[in-house]
């Protein structure tokens, strides 16, 4: 009997139908609210829940469902590397809402913000020279990241007010967090040079 129903058990697990919902959005897949702040361990929980529903191996006997579970665990994986970077969810966030924010192409008026840039790549590009390089970078990454956390913090605060005002002002902090972002990868492609001196 035991056999059997082991069997049966082995059937109806290999014969699972897969119904994925592409028209949810990142938050809706994960069960999470739309918000900027999100629990980090309740999104890698959902994530390896999902994966493990969708790993195309469990429908190795049909290849139309293994063939939907490639599609949906792609769909996940995006999600997942979305919802995980503070940057693409806050643009993902303004995408919701019907504000597309192309970060490749974008243009800052702010004088004062583009003379800091300057300013800091100024720095980044003479620590190789300074006394103490690794010190020196190790300050300014923190400088960075401090500034970073601030426009978060901006940003958060414009998303959770979510008026048409407050959203359009959210479109140059997202700007400015992605110059730092992009300029805080330019300080660990350096830092990993000075680990190999």
């Amino acid at each position: 009997m035991s056999d059997i129903a082991g069997s049966n058990q082995r059937k109806t697990e290999n014969e699972s139908e897969l119904y994925p919902d592409f028209s949810q959005n990142y938050f809706q897949l994960f069960g999470l609210q739309e918000a900027y702040t999100i629990s980090a361990d309740e999104l890698e929980k959902a994530y390896l829940t999902l994966q493990k529903q969708a790993h195309p191996d469990k429908f190795a006997n049909d290849s139309r469902q293994q063939l939907v579970a490639v599609q949906y665990s792609s769909f996940i994986n995006k999600a997942y590397e979305t919802l995980c970077s503070p940057l693409l969810r806050a643009q993902y966030l303004l995408d919701i809402y019907g504000i597309s924010v192309d970060l490749e192409t974008i243009t800052i008026q702010d004088h004062d913000f583009l003379m800091e840039q300057m300013e800091l790549r100024e720095t980044l590009a003479e620590i190789k020279e300074s006394k103490n390089p690794q010190q020196e970078l190790k300050n300014l990454m923190q400088s960075i990241n401090e500034k970073i956390t601030g426009l978060q913090h901006q940003f958060d605060d414009l998303w959770q007010n979510r008026n048409n005002e407050s959203l359009t002002a959210a479109i140059p902090v997202l700007h400015k967090m992605y110059f730092f972002y992009k300029l805080l990868h330019e300080a660990r492609i350096e830092e990993e040079q000075l680990l190999k001196i």
